[in-house]
């Protein structure tokens, strides 16, 4: 899920509205949240299914493997350049590094 500043504009809106709404229900209505709490204050529940837990369980592990994989690259990457900095043979161009900063 791609989280923008209009995303978090419209949560924060639809948020403020509902507390307005929870405001006006003030009264008996009002679910709260322990008996000891001040009358009219608001709790929320959240349930998170098991079928929602497996899933966030395998993104983690997809993440892993992807890491992982990376990892191994970079690794395989690190060493060549060690090897080539030892042989005396790694040339750094300046003007390569400042365009690729510049292009991000």
């Amino acid at each position: 899920m791609k989280v923008s500043n209009e995303t978090i504009q419209r949560l924060l809106q639809r948020y403020t509205e509902q507390a307005g709404q929870a405001q006006v229900r003030k009264g008996s209505d009002a679910k709260r949240s322990n008996p000891g709490n001040p009358p009219g204050a608001m709790s929320d529940d959240v349930a998170i299914s098991g079928r929602a837990r497996e899933l966030y369980a395998a993104k983690l592990a997809l993440k892993d493997q992807a890491l992982a994989g990376v990892t191994g690259t970079r690794e395989a990457k690190v060493q060549e350049l060690k090897a080539r900095i030892e042989a005396g043979t790694y040339d750094v161009r300046g003007e390569l590094i400042a365009k690729k900063i510049l292009d991000r």
